[in-house]
């Protein structure tokens, strides 16, 4: 498991990648929810509400508003504007 992608929410959750899926694991251990699909991830954040997941696969940057298997992860786009 790389640096950091290892994280606990405000309420307590466990947020962790292995074997390239971000889970989610409540603090007992007795829950533990794979919400992304098809490996690859890594580099894990976590949003200070602990609602969002940051996270990298495949070279892009993906925001993924919910830790559940059932929310779509968006591709985060940079745009610069040179002056």
């Amino acid at each position: 498991m790389a640096a950091g992608d290892l994280s606990v929410t405000a309420e307590g959750q466990i947020v962790f990648v292995s074997g390239g899926d971000a889970h989610v694991a409540s603090y007992d251990g007795k829950s533990v929810t794979k919400f992304t699909q098809g490996g690859g991830v890594a580099h894990l954040r976590i949003s200070a509400d602990g609602k969002s997941a940051f996270y990298r696969k495949g070279g892009q940057l993906f925001v993924q508003r919910g830790l559940a298997p059932n929310a779509a992860p968006a591709m985060v786009a940079f745009t610069a504007l040179w002056s």
